[in-house]
């Protein structure tokens, strides 16, 4: 519940910001089978107009 709340703030971010040329939301998922962790990895890339 917590990742979607963190979600839809980033998109909501990325939809309402006028000043961007382009913007990318890269969310990953991995499981490492050595430590039997789950991570999440979320990046906002984003172009701004020169």
């Amino acid at each position: 519940m917590k990742i979607n709340k963190y979600l839809l703030g980033m998109v909501s971010f990325i939809a309402f910001s006028s000043y961007l040329q382009a913007a990318t939301l890269d969310y990953r998922h991995e499981y490492a089978d050595r430590t039997r962790i789950n991570k999440d990895r979320i990046a906002i890339i984003e172009k701004l107009p020169n």
